[in-house]
């Protein structure tokens, strides 16, 4: 049996990898639809959404398809939305501080890719513990 090799260093996504923003997605759901007038959906119904991307939940939201004229200008509004909330229920995912610090403790780094319009909120919520690498790309 060849012994396991454990990589130098890791990356993660950090929107739902690292942090579970679900609710701060729904809220951003929520306020989308408020805004057109349609009351606010169960945290539940749009959580089963959030893992397809904004598009989806614009689409649960609004029952816009995502070739509707309208689909486009409501996205960016649910995305705006989201980047006032971000970060206000969004938590690191239980038991992953203490996989980093074991990780950590092996001198093997890690690091964060991110779309940088969203996430820098996020990434407070994760390097004041850890030191970490963030990626960023145009998004």
């Amino acid at each position: 049996m060849r012994p396991s090799v454990l990589p130098q260093a890791l990356l993660f996504d950090l929107d739902g990898t690292l942090i579970d923003t679900a609710p701060d997605l729904a809220e951003a759901t929520n306020r989308l639809r408020e805004h057109h007038g349609l009351a606010r959906l169960p945290y539940e119904v749009i959580r089963a959404q959030v893992s397809n991307g904004g598009s989806a939940l614009v689409t649960l939201a609004l029952e816009l398809a995502s070739d509707h004229p309208e689909h486009a200008v409501a996205r960016r509004y649910l995305l705006e939305r989201y980047a006032e909330v971000v970060a206000d229920n969004s938590r690191v995912y239980p038991g992953l501080e203490a996989a980093i610090e074991r990780w950590e403790a092996g001198k093997r780094g890690w690091g964060i890719v991110i779309v940088p319009h969203l996430c820098l909120f996020l990434i407070a919520l994760l390097t004041p513990v850890h030191g970490a690498w963030v990626l960023s790309g145009r998004g």
